[in-house]
């Protein structure tokens, strides 16, 4: 996903700046995709967990800003706008709602925006 392991672990909000250019060949296995997918669906049962699958999520919102789906484009019932808040502020919105993006979320993204799923998690189309 074009970022450091210390990002993924990071419990402090940070913005995703991507790492240098990479090999996109791997991302044509749609294995990873659905290994990712089932990272950010899997009930975060710990700490550590939440936080990859928060950070998970910002990765998908900085490259749905890059391909013109901002924030206030992104403002729909369909999505829980207290998550959306602290996705992409960090700031605590209430213990139910500091969470990452789930399976519906990025179904509906994908339905939403047109874009794949790589292109959501990495920001290029393989």
């Amino acid at each position: 996903m074009n970022c450091t392991v210390q990002f993924l672990n990071n419990d402090k909000y940070i913005e995703y700046i991507p790492e240098t250019e990479y090999d996109t060949e791997h991302l044509k296995d749609t294995e990873t995709i659905f290994d990712i997918l089932g990272i950010l669906d899997h009930c975060a049962d710990t700490e550590s967990y939440r936080i990859v699958q928060v950070q998970l999520s910002r990765i998908v919102l900085y490259h749905l800003k890059e391909k013109g789906f901002d924030r206030e484009a992104l403002r729909t019932e369909h999505l829980d706008q207290e998550k959306m808040e602290y996705l992409y502020t960090g700031k605590d919105s209430g213990k139910t709602h500091n969470y990452g993006l789930n399976f519906s979320d990025m179904d509906f993204l994908r339905e939403f925006t047109g874009l794949s799923y790589q292109v959501m998690f990495t920001g290029v189309d393989a």
